[in-house]
This record gives structure tokens, C-alpha cells and sequence, in this order.
């Protein structure tokens, strides 16, 4: 895929600080739909500042996209993969954990928000195993 895009694909640069630095990166699947326009974006994590991000933005302004494509560039890495980016530097990681979409239980008066604060707790308890 990444000799074939448009797009500009690099080889990341890991390292032991635990700094993600993606540089315009774009979700890798994008580039292969014909007549789409994909705005390139940055994320930078610092291990000791800004260990969680919070996504919010109005309903189909690209929040999912952006956290596949980081944790898809992160995964493509840790693979041997080149990246979606201009340059990219990755720490180790051993998971990725996000948590995407809607879901509901009305029947079961689980609203929306109740939803997400349970899977985000399942997520905190997974991690801290």
C-alpha cells in the first residue's frame, strides 16, 4: 500500500522517551477512495504531560478517523511498516486502547453516556493488569 499511495509514507523512528510525534499523518485507507479529501493532522503525546487525549468535535467532523489513524500508524510501526506521515517518532508500546462509536441500551436503561463510562472503566481495569 505504501508504494502504490500518493501519499508520503516514512519509516518511524522509535524511541525510548515514550514521545508519540505523528507529523501530518493520515488514516492509510483514505488515500485509496477515489475523489477524497483527507486534511492531514499532527499528534503529539508526551509521556509525562499528556498521557490521554479527549476527541470531541460536532458528528462526522473526523474524531474516528483521527484515533484509527494514530493507532493504525502506531500499529503499522511496531509491524515494520513505513507510516502515513511526513515523520514519525513512536515510543514502545505494548496495547493500544481507544474507544470508538455509540452504543446504547435503552432496554436495559444503559443511556449512551452510562455506556461509555462502563467501557471506559473496563478499559482503565485492563490496562492496570
Amino acid at each position: 500500500m505504501s508504494s502504490s499511495s500518493p501519499n508520503t509514507y516514512v519509516r518511524p523512528k522509535f524511541n525510548e522517551g515514550g514521545d508519540l510525534k505523528l507529523k501530518e499523518s493520515r488514516h492509510p485507507c483514505l488515500a485509496i477512495i477515489d475523489n477524497t479529501r483527507c486534511v492531514a493532522n499532527d499528534c503529539e503525546m508526551q509521556r509525562q504531560k499528556s498521557t490521554l487525549h479527549i476527541i470531541t468535535g460536532p458528528n462526522m467532523g473526523g474524531k474516528s478517523t483521527f484515533i484509527r489513524q494514530v493507532a493504525i500508524c502506531i500499529y503499522l510501526a511496531h509491524v515494520g511498516c513505513f507510516v502515513p506521515c511526513s515523520s514519525a517518532e513512536i515510543p514502545l508500546m505494548d496495547g493500544i486502547i481507544t474507544r470508538v462509536g455509540a452504543s446504547d441500551m435503552q432496554l436495559k436503561g444503559i443511556s449512551t453516556f452510562m455506556s461509555e463510562m462502563l467501557e471506559t472503566s473496563c478499559m482503565f481495569k485492563v490496562k492496570s493488569l
